[in-house]
């Protein structure tokens, strides 16, 4: 295959014509913009409040330490009564 310069030159031109015609992603960036509302705003504190992680309790860090340290020990009654409790509220 034979490329002659005339060629290779039309190529050029054409790509920096192409280049020119195309609008640079700066320009385009700058055009779109996101403005809240007031209502819009103090739902998004709102949601992250309500999605934010929470502290655990007093208590559930109490257990938390009885746990680790082989402290917590529940009655086989007390676990007995408490799945027939949560059985029965199901039927």
């Amino acid at each position: 295959m034979y490329i002659s310069n005339k060629s290779v030159h039309r190529i050029g031109r054409i790509y920096e014509q192409n280049k020119a015609a195309k609008p640079s992603k700066k320009a385009a960036d700058n055009k779109d913009k996101v403005i809240l509302s007031d209502e819009g705003k103090e739902l998004q504190v709102i949601l992250n409040k309500v999605y934010s992680p929470q502290k655990p309790s007093a208590k559930a860090e109490t257990l938390k330490k009885k746990i680790v340290s082989g402290d917590y020990y529940v009655k086989g009654e007390d676990i007995a009564a408490s799945m027939i409790k949560y059985f029965k509220q199901r039927v």
